[in-house]
């Protein structure tokens, strides 16, 4: 498996983790996710467009700033969104 690919499905796993425990937990209703998703996938959808970078790798580059800044996803999202942040492209 490619490095591209395992980011992904780490990514992935952290988004759907919140709910597959609340399931196991025997909950009747799922946990909310620590972020609302929908402003992720659309600074995700921004990061794509800026960088022509596949969605995956868009939520990998939030997530990764997001930890390596300190910061909550949610946040770093919204400021995608709103311009107030604009994440640097990859040195080739």
């Amino acid at each position: 498996m490619s490095d591209n690919r395992i980011a992904a499905a780490t990514a992935l796993t952290d988004l759907l983790q919140p709910e597959t425990l609340a399931w196991s937990s025997g909950s009747s209703e799922p946990e909310k996710p620590p972020f609302h998703r929908a402003v992720v996938h659309q600074a995700a959808g921004i990061l794509c467009g800026r960088h022509a970078t596949p969605v995956d790798d868009a939520l990998v580059r939030l997530k990764a700033y997001a930890f390596s800044h300190q910061r909550a996803i949610i946040d770093v999202a919204r400021d995608v969104i709103t311009g107030r942040l604009r994440l640097p492209q990859d040195a080739t």
